[in-house]
């Protein structure tokens, strides 16, 4: 398995136009620290709500065989 980084807006729009329903690994931090996976169609609007609790989306990534 390799793992692959999402590191743009950019990345994570054209994970989501190949494949939106790929599980990304969210690892964030602020007063909290924490991870959680979360279908890619929907990772943009959940780190939105992390940084508005005052998080920050650590790294992004997705696991894919290879």
């Amino acid at each position: 398995m390799m793992t692959t980084w999402i590191t743009t807006p950019e990345d994570l729009a054209a994970l989501v136009h190949r494949a939106r329903l790929t599980p990304v690994l969210v690892r964030y931090r602020g007063a909290t620290e924490g991870r959680f996976t979360a279908p890619a169609q929907d990772v943009a609007d959940l780190v939105a709500m992390l940084e508005a609790t005052g998080r920050y989306a650590r790294d992004l990534s997705t696991t894919e065989e290879g």
